[in-house]
C-alpha cells in the first residue's frame, strides 16, 4: 500500500511541476499594490494572503503525503463504506422548471444548486471522477455523481470558494462555460486569469475581496471570510484568496451562507452574522478532519461545523464536504456518528442540522 501511495505522490508532484511550467501564474503583487499607501487588510501578508486568526497554515501536498505514508494515524477505507452514503437519483425532469419556493439540491461534496427567485446558483461545482490535477490518480469519487457536467441545467451564477482541485474543477468549469447562456462566475481575488483560460468571458467574471458585494438582480453576493488556504501547484501557494459566500435575496428575504472550505475560529463567523444578519440556511463542511493535529486549522469537524451553525444563527444547516471523495483519515460511519454526537451535545435536532442524500432536494 505504501509503495502505491509513494507512486501516486511522485505522479502528483510531476503533474504539479508540469502545471507550473505551462503557465501557472499569480497576480498577488498587483492585488496588494492596489492599496498603495492605504493600510492593508489583515488577510494580506507580505508574500501572499493569510489567515488573521490562526497560525500560518504551512502544509502542502508533500506534507500531506509524508503524513499519509509515514505517520502513525490509521486511515479508514471509505470505499468499503460506500453503502453508508445517503444518495438518491435525480428525476429526469428535476430541473425542467425553477420552483416557486427556494430549493437546494446537493450534487455531492461542496457542490449544490441553489434555486432562488428564478435564478440557479451552483457552488464549487465538481462532477468528475477525481479531485486531482490528473485524470488517472488522486482522490476518486466514491459513487457516481447525480449528473454529468454536460447534464447541468442552465446555470445563472457560479460561485467559487477557492482554487483547490476538489472545489475548482477544470472539466466542470469548461462545461459551464459552454452553456448556451454563459453564467456569471463569482470568485475570490486572484482566479480571473485561470477562468479566462477555461473559456469564460471576461465580462462574466466578477472577483471580490472579503466583504465586497456583487449584485445580480434581486440577489446580493458577499464574499465573506473563511479560514483556509490556496494552491493549485507547488509554486502558487497563497497567491489567490479563499472565501465563504453570503447570498441574500431582497425579494424573498432569504439568506444563504455557503462556507466553502474552512477551519473554525470564534471571530470571523460571528462577524459575518453581526454585519450581514442571521441566515435561513447554512451549508457547512463536516469532512476531511482527521487526523485532527494535521487537519484542524483548515477543516471543520462535525463539532466545529455545529459552531458555524450556531455562530451564523442559522435556522437550518445542511452538511457537506463528505461522502464524495476521501480526503482524510476518518471513515464515513465515524463522520455520521460525530454528526449525531454534535447534535446531541448541543441539543439540535436532525431537522435543523441536516444530512441530506446526494441527489436530493430540500426547500428552505
Amino acid at each position: 500500500m505504501r509503495k502505491k501511495l509513494l507512486l501516486v505522490l511522485l505522479i502528483l508532484i510531476l503533474a504539479l511541476v508540469i502545471i507550473y511550467v505551462t503557465g501557472c501564474s499569480s497576480n498577488y503583487s498587483m492585488l496588494r499594490a492596489n492599496y498603495q499607501n492605504k493600510e492593508l487588510p489583515a488577510h494580506y501578508g507580505e508574500h501572499g494572503f493569510r489567515n488573521p486568526h490562526t497560525d500560518e497554515i504551512d502544509k502542502n501536498a508533500l506534507d500531506f503525503f509524508k503524513m499519509r505514508l509515514f505517520g502513525d494515524d490509521q486511515w479508514a477505507d471509505q470505499e468499503q463504506e460506500v453503502g453508508l452514503i445517503p444518495q438518491q437519483p435525480l428525476a429526469a425532469d428535476h430541473f425542467q422548471t425553477i420552483p416557486s419556493q427556494p430549493r437546494l439540491t446537493w450534487l455531492g461534496h461542496a457542490s449544490f444548486i441553489i434555486e432562488l427567485n428564478g435564478k440557479r446558483i451552483v457552488t464549487d461545482p465538481i462532477l468528475t471522477d477525481r479531485a486531482s490535477p490528473v485524470s488517472f490518480s488522486g482522490p476518486k469519487r466514491l459513487s457516481e455523481p447525480p449528473l454529468t457536467p454536460e447534464q447541468l441545467p442552465q446555470i445563472d451564477v457560479v460561485i467559487i470558494s477557492h482554487n483547490h482541485y476538489d472545489h475548482l474543477d477544470e472539466a466542470t468549469i469548461k462545461a459551464l462555460a459552454k452553456q448556451p447562456r454563459q453564467p456569471k462566475f463569482l470568485v475570490p481575488l486572484g482566479l480571473s486569469d485561470w477562468l479566462l483560460e477555461q473559456g469564460v468571458a471576461a465580462a462574466n467574471i466578477e472577483s471580490a475581496d472579503w466583504w465586497q458585494q456583487i449584485k445580480i438582480d434581486s440577489l446580493t453576493f458577499t464574499a465573506t471570510p473563511s479560514q483556509h488556504w490556496s494552491a493549485r501547484s507547488l509554486f502558487d501557494r497563497m497567491q489567490s484568496l479563499w472565501a465563504s459566500w453570503y447570498i441574500e435575496d431582497s425579494a424573498s428575504k432569504k439568506r444563504v451562507w455557503f462556507a466553502g472550505d474552512t477551519g473554525y475560529n470564534n471571530i470571523q463567523f460571528n462577524q459575518i452574522r453581526e454585519r450581514l444578519g442571521a441566515v435561513d440556511l447554512a451549508l457547512v463542511p463536516v469532512g476531511a478532519y482527521q487526523p485532527e493535529w494535521f487537519m484542524q486549522p483548515q477543516h471543520t469537524s462535525p463539532a466545529d461545523a455545529m459552531k458555524l451553525h450556531q455562530d451564523l444563527q442559522a435556522k437550518q444547516s445542511v452538511v457537506m464536504h463528505f461522502a464524495t471523495y476521501q480526503l482524510a483519515a476518518e471513515g464515513l460511519q465515524e463522520t455520521l456518528d460525530d454528526i449525531a454526537a454534535a447534535r446531541a451535545k448541543q441539543q439540535v435536532s436532525g431537522d435543523i442540522f441536516r444530512v441530506i442524500p446526494i441527489g436530493s432536494s430540500t426547500s428552505f
